[in-house]
């Protein structure tokens, strides 16, 4: 519970506000564990609490200490705690890797992988950013140690990880923590790379802690919201008992005297009825309307369509195609009839083309009807004798 781990960070006897506390306990932290003989705020201080498993993923980061500790000149440090099991593969191989690094980077890297870490409160408020690299995670409970005390967390999106850490926005100031989709070293490191950004950045950095001590998620909520599930799926409400309990003190206690003070219409019966009547009412107009828009006779209320008359042609015999269309519509008025775009020429036609063939200086002569109307005649070459 929230309240319980209050209660712990309170042991530390940390003074100031938040931010001061933070320091006090980091500085505590740089001492103890990285041999500093004065704190030095400057220096990022992300740590991982929890069991040296393969689920965990401690591997992903172990991978990236020696990497990132180069990269940035030593100015980083990084804190496991958890015990290994030496009998399995996989904590063997983290446990001898810690061993490694920790000799090769006394200030920068700490672990002691054959003990019981028992300093968890003081490193959920002293660390800069706790890192959960889990490869799955139903719900997680140490990021919200971690957000209790105010401290952002950098975790793989899946499962309970990502419904409970969202990605810090320097431009809005929203989020708790940082996130990485991809679960391979370099999306790691680029997730730590912006969490370091965002802590050489005073302010960025403060609003950052201050969205992650926000963002915690207590037992009462969690049992709350599960509550509510079950209730959904058996079609009930749920009732808190606390506010119901408030509700019942307001109620004044019953008596007899107060039933003849009590206006008309007013008692629960009353409403109840009235409602009930209410929707009586409803229905009944509901159903005259239906009845007037599909009367039980078939027959339409509303009047006939007056649109364009279609003549249907007579039936014919199914083996033979039709010479006509099935249905054709009834014929345009004279005055919407189009005009023939060739102009029609008045006088007699002539019943055959003309014989004499016009020359060169002749201008032509059409006449409407004949094949060669749309042609015109060819013109002699300089080497062919005019006819």
């Amino acid at each position: 519970p929230i309240k319980a781990r209050l209660e712990r960070l309170q042991q530390l006897n940390c003074q100031g506000n938040a931010m001061q506390k933070h320091m006090e306990a980091k500085g505590r932290i740089q001492v103890r564990y990285f041999g500093y003989d004065m704190p030095d705020p400057t220096v990022p201080l992300f740590a991982f609490i929890g069991r040296i498993t393969q689920q965990k993923g401690v591997h992903l980061l172990l991978d990236a200490a020696e990497s990132i500790i180069k990269r940035y000149n030593q100015r980083i440090q990084i804190l496991i705690g958890g015990i290994a099991n030496h009998r399995e593969p996989y904590s063997a191989r983290c446990a001898s890797q810690m061993n490694h690094l920790k000799s090769q980077f006394r200030h920068n890297f700490w672990a002691e992988p054959n003990e019981f870490f028992t300093d968890g409160a003081l490193v959920n408020l002293g660390a800069d950013f706790a890192v959960m690299p889990s490869m799955f995670e139903p719900g997680g409970i140490v990021q919200h140690e971690f957000f209790v005390a105010g401290t952002p967390v950098i975790a793989y999106k899946t499962g309970g990880l990502k419904d409970t850490v969202s990605e810090f926005s320097p431009e809005t100031a929203e989020g708790n923590g940082f996130t990485f989709e991809a679960y391979h070293l370099g999306d790691l490191i680029f997730a730590m790379e912006r969490a370091i950004r965002v802590f050489q950045n005073q302010g960025q950095y403060a609003w950052l802690r201050e969205n992650a001590r926000r963002g915690v998620v207590s037992c009462e909520q969690v049992a709350k919201a599960w509550l509510g599930e079950f209730c959904r799926l058996r079609k009930k409400i749920p009732l808190d008992g606390e506010m119901v309990a408030e509700f019942l003190k307001e109620i004044p206690p019953w008596s007899e005297d107060r039933l003849s003070q009590q206006p008309e219409g007013t008692s629960l019966l009353d409403r109840l009825a009235k409602e009930e009547a209410d929707s009586r009412k409803e229905e009944e107009k509901a159903k005259r309307v239906s009845r007037v828009i599909a009367p039980p006779d078939g027959s339409s209320p509303f009047p006939p369509f007056q649109g364009p008359v279609l003549k249907r042609q007579p039936s014919y015999d199914q083996n033979q195609l039709p010479s006509t269309p099935y249905f054709q519509a009834a014929p345009a008025p004279r005055s919407t009839r189009r005009k023939s775009p060739v102009p029609i020429p008045k006088g007699p036609i002539p019943s055959s083309p003309p014989t004499q063939k016009p020359t060169p200086t002749q201008k032509p002569t059409y006449h409407a009807g004949t094949p060669d109307m749309t042609s015109r005649p060819r013109e002699p070459s300089p080497q062919e004798p005019a006819t």
